[in-house]
């Protein structure tokens, strides 16, 4: 009797053993988790802590304007004049088209002082417009093959507007017969070459990939 009491009381102790073991291995586990729970955190805080502050700069916002030369200046006012000669020209194409295929007799006369107008216009865009390549080039040459096509494209253009002015300046008095059809061929050339130089000039101004053609 007394050999199995000892055994019990052997046996009690060694689960009471036991168990005291498992629960020191749960806190122990457990204070490895939260020690290692606040080192995440603090490595967070120092890391959010890293973080520069980016102040957001707007192009007006970089910095006060720069002094430039005077043909500079001139050169960056080229994307503001240079809608004169597309509106004069889409105008013309317009007055010609009610002259021409409506059969608007009256209209005629104002279709000579539009062209007219649109010659004059492309003097002022043009003179900004080679004076703001030197610029465009100064700040990337890359851009060379993009101002020349541009450049070309208007001189074709202004050339065209020109030859179709004498045209209808010799014919004042009425277009009829070749005269009249080589004069609609020009001024139809020339708004859609004007519409393509448009074109390059806003790849220029927004970037090669601003339109996917």
């Amino acid at each position: 009797m007394r050999i199995k009491m000892r055994m019990m009381n052997k046996a009690l102790l060694t689960c009471f053993f036991l168990v005291a073991c498992q629960v020191l291995i749960l806190d122990f586990n457990e204070g490895i988790a939260q020690e290692a729970a606040q080192t995440e955190q603090v490595e967070e805080i120092i890391e959010i802590e890293d973080i520069e502050e980016i102040e957001e700069i707007t192009p007006g916002d970089a910095g006060e304007f720069e002094a430039v030369s005077v043909p500079e200046l001139l050169g960056r006012l080229h994307p503001a004049i240079v809608h004169l000669p597309i509106g004069w020209l889409m105008m013309v194409f317009i007055i010609d088209a009610v002259t021409f295929v409506l059969k608007k007799a009256n209209w005629e006369q104002w279709g000579f002082y539009a062209l007219a107008g649109t010659v004059l216009s492309f003097v002022p865009a043009m003179t900004t417009g080679f004076l703001n390549a030197d610029y465009q080039l100064a700040a990337s040459a890359d851009r060379l093959e993009l101002i020349t096509t541009h450049r070309n494209l208007i001189i074709a253009v202004a050339t065209i507007c020109v030859l179709a002015f004498l045209i209808r300046f010799s014919k004042r008095h009425g277009l009829v017969g070749v005269h009249k059809l080589i004069y609609l061929g020009l001024i139809s050339a020339a708004t859609g070459l004007i519409g393509l130089a448009g074109h390059m000039g806003g790849k220029l101004v927004f970037g090669v990939n601003y339109l996917p053609f």
